[in-house]
């Protein structure tokens, strides 16, 4: 599941119905086990400072959407990412 995540095959249609619960789960493992370095490159890049990695617009709009995936996961709230001082995903910046 995880390397299907990894490779980009964000859905499966050849799942039981009792998989669903299982499914869920790693996606939301897959998601939340990113989250720091997640955290960490957008907020470098939202304040303009480099860091390990090169990114551009594109890339934090990717990095975003990973983070917008996870709230999809009900497991982000909008709190979270003011603790962590990163702009929102829907920032006219991401676009």
């Amino acid at each position: 599941m995880t390397r299907s995540l990894r490779r980009a095959f964000l859905q499966g249609w050849d799942l039981h119905p009792a998989q669903l619960v299982t499914r869920h789960l790693a996606t939301w493992c897959f998601y939340r086990g990113e989250l720091d370095p997640t955290y960490a490159r957008l907020a470098a890049w939202t304040e303009g400072r480099e860091g390990q990695v090169l990114d551009e617009p594109a890339t934090a709009a990717a990095l975003a959407g990973h983070l917008q995936s996870l709230r999809r996961c009900s497991e982000l709230q909008d709190g979270d990412r003011i603790m962590w001082g990163v702009v929102p995903p829907d920032d006219r910046r991401l676009r």
